[in-house]
């Protein structure tokens, strides 16, 4: 006759030692796409961020545009990236008629720019999907949350890395590497803007998105730290519950 005991369980699933470190680094990988995602997001969505940013660079005196204007070239910015608005333009009145602000290469632009956003927001839902079927194989199937674990802390750690060489990059030669962005990931040359002409180029600056890379970054390394100290401590809390189990 058998004792009672604990209740019995199912068995786990039996995984090599390979595929829990295949499910480890996807892990870790999703969770740093996810996170790099979102970090994109915040502060180009961030109408805040814009009016600093305006602030600091005097956009106001350099396009002739009033606070007011730029706060609604703004939130069209946003709402245009979000897909809310049906087209690039805005339009103000000067001398009694509607002016609109942006030429059909602006616009043609933008087009490609909102396609990177949408793209973006898609690789943020596979990598949280990625990540939860990992996570799921790992929890619910082989009985290993060790493993989801490690992948928050490898998540930290490949944030660290990444995130400090592209910061490096950009104190080094900005220009450059943003130039080599726009040459990988748009096919046409529509982005080579005109300051005499475009007025676009006037109003986001290059020191615009010096700064807002930076502010990514930064959010990108402290969101992959604080993942990775959450990973550590559950870690270390099951580890104290199997030794207090063991005793």
């Amino acid at each position: 006759m058998m004792g009672a005991g604990r209740p019995q369980t199912s068995p786990a699933l039996a995984l090599p030692g390979y595929a829990k470190w295949l499910l480890v680094l996807v892990m870790a990988a999703a969770a740093n796409l996810f996170i790099l995602s979102l970090s994109i997001d915040v502060f180009s969505m961030s109408r805040g961020y814009y009016d600093q940013e305006f602030e600091k660079l005097n956009t106001v005196e350099v396009t002739g545009l009033s606070k007011a204007e730029l706060g609604g070239v703004s939130d069209m910015i946003i709402g245009y990236l979000k897909g809310q608005e049906a087209s690039f333009q805005y339009t103000i009145e000067r001398e009694g008629r509607q002016v609109e602000l942006f030429n059909e290469r602006e616009q043609t632009h933008m087009v490609d720019v909102q396609d990177l956003f949408f793209l973006n927001g898609r690789i943020r839902m596979i990598a949280l999907a990625a990540f939860a079927l990992a996570a799921f194989v790992s929890v619910q199937l082989a009985g290993d949350r060790q493993s989801v674990h490690k992948g928050m802390m490898g998540a930290g750690l490949l944030g660290a890395v990444a995130a400090g060489g592209l910061l490096i990059l950009i104190n080094i030669d900005f220009t450059k590497y943003f130039t080599l962005f726009h040459e990988i990931f748009f096919d046409n040359d529509l982005w080579l803007l005109n300051p005499e002409t475009d007025l676009l180029i006037v109003i986001l600056q290059e020191q615009f998105f010096v700064d807002i890379a930076v502010r990514i970054f930064g959010l990108y390394i402290g969101l992959n730290a604080a993942v990775a100290a959450i990973g550590w401590g559950l870690s270390q809390r099951m580890k104290r519950v199997g030794r207090t189990r063991q005793a």
